[in-house]
């Protein structure tokens, strides 16, 4: 699985590597795809705070995004390690 902190790249603004560890390190010992809101209050931040992080890995390609569609409201985005 891809570690995001390998890269020489320096984070955007706002984020850091402190938290970027630690939510990648919960999401490698989860094996269920989680929501912003489940990663926020297993590491103890607020839940932008989480999507901000998770949108990041997302598109660095450190985990998969899967869209939860459900009968009512809006759909909930999950997250997982690895592709």
């Amino acid at each position: 699985m891809k570690q995001p902190s390998n890269s020489d790249e320096p984070l955007p603004k706002g984020l850091n590597m402190f938290t970027l560890n630690e939510i990648s390190s919960y999401l490698n010992n989860e094996t269920d795809p989680k929501s912003a809101e489940e990663v926020a209050n297993a590491i103890g931040i607020a839940r932008v705070t989480a999507r901000r992080y998770l949108d990041y890995l997302e598109k660095k390609g450190a985990i998969r995004l899967d869209v939860q569609y459900g009968s009512i409201g809006r759909p909930v985005n999950r997250y997982l390690m690895g592709k």
